[in-house]
Order: structure tokens, then sequence, then C-alpha cells
């Protein structure tokens, strides 16, 4: 799954409460654990609870930090199986155990490691910006024609689409159209999502640093089969 984070452009377009570093600092944040698999995040990665990866890679295009940075940081035990972790460190608070993991552009891997990052204060920060976004009235076109799901972002502006999660196991394929210089923001609601196995398509110019999906009742998140381009 790739996640980018999005530029100062996106931001401005978003609420007041949301600051810069929200949306750069971490490409994923999650609060809670995280299990993943054969995929990758293109970012950095924070999650509060306890990490466990396989095949999977962090950091893509991340700047050569050669060590001096983390590229993962986890509140908790953190299992490592044949990553790829690029330009940075992977540290935990907890436990770490590793097997054959790879380096790219320095970094090294280590457990009991104290981090400065207050899992439960920025879990409240994305909350406030995850509900405010919610209440944004949805102003954009879209249609659902046999499984194929394709939103118009209109103009240079933001762009808001909320949908019921029970859709999306009925969604076979994501398009998203609009300019270069078109947001959108696509709230889905429901206690639990699931994005498996469908195609994601990006056209007319966006890039997926100027879309952002939000998921601001969930509390399981399943992301699979699906090549995501924006921010979580």
């Amino acid at each position: 799954m790739n996640k980018y984070a999005l530029p100062i452009a996106a931001i401005l377009a978003l609420p007041a409460v949301v600051s810069a570093q929200l949306f750069t600092e971490h490409n994923l944040f999650v609060t809670g654990s995280m299990t993943a698999s054969t995929s990758d995040i293109e970012g950095s990665l924070a999650v509060g609870g306890s990490l466990s990866l396989t095949d999977y890679s962090v950091g893509l295009l991340l700047p050569a930090w050669n060590g001096t940075s983390n590229t993962i940081t986890v509140g908790g035990n953190m299992p490592l199986t044949r990553p790829t972790i690029y330009s940075g460190n992977a540290r935990s608070v907890g436990t770490a155990t590793t097997s054959a993991v790879s380096f790219s552009g320095g970094g090294t891997v280590a457990g009991f490691t104290a981090t400065n990052l207050n899992f439960a204060s920025q879990d409240t920060l994305y909350t406030a910006v995850a509900t405010e976004l919610l209440t944004r009235p949805a102003n954009g076109s879209f249609t659902n024609t046999a499984g194929t799901l394709t939103l118009n972002a209109a103009g240079n502006g933001l762009s808001v689409y909320t949908f019921s999660g029970s859709i999306l196991p009925a969604i076979n394929a994501f398009t998203i159209n609009g300019s270069s210089s078109a947001t959108v923001v696509v709230n889905v609601t429901g206690t639990s999502a699931s994005i498996q196995n469908k195609s994601f398509i990006l056209g007319g110019g966006i890039t997926a640093s100027h879309v952002l999906f939000n998921f601001p009742s969930a509390t399981t998140l399943t992301v699979s089969g699906i090549a995501l381009g924006g921010s979580i």
C-alpha cells in the first residue's frame, strides 16, 4: 500500500487545526497495533502498539537519513521478518526481534529504546481532524457503474466525498480524476472498513499527495491487493 504525506498546498485546503507537521512527519500513524505483509509504505511509520512486518518495505521516498532519523518508531514490541528499511532506523520501546533485515541508506534496528512520541496526544489531534473532515459537506461529483467508483474533482479547490464503508466490498475499481492542483478527501463511515483486491487509478493530473482517505470511526481497517494512491 502506498501512502504519501500531503504537501503544503493540500494542507491549506484542510481545516485550520491541521498543521504542516501533522501530515508530513509520518505517512502512517497508528495508535494501536499493526500487522502487515508483502506491501510497502513509502514514507515513515509510527505505531503506538506492537508492529509486525513480513516481507514489507518502509521509507522508499524518504531522503537519505543514513541512520540519523527513525524510519520506523514503535511503542510496543517489533517483530520484523525480511523487511526492507530505507534511509533510517527502526526503534521500539519494547522488544525488537528481527530476521533478514535489509537496509538501504544506512540505519539500524534496536529495541528498548525510548521515544519522544506522545501517541495519546497525537491520537487526540488526528481524531479531531478526522471528525472535522466528516462534517465537511460533500461537494464532489461521482459515478458508481458496474462496480467502478469514479470521483471527479472539480476545479482547483477541495472536493469532499462521503461514503458508507458497507459499499466497499462491491467496488472493483477506484478512479479519481482531477487537476494537478485539486485536493480530494474521501470520508468513509463505519467502525470497520476493508479495501481489498481492487484497481486504483489517478487521472487528469491529480497526484497521490493530494488525496486523503479519512476513516473517522473505524477501529479496524484492512487494506490489501490495491496500490492505494493517497494518505490515510
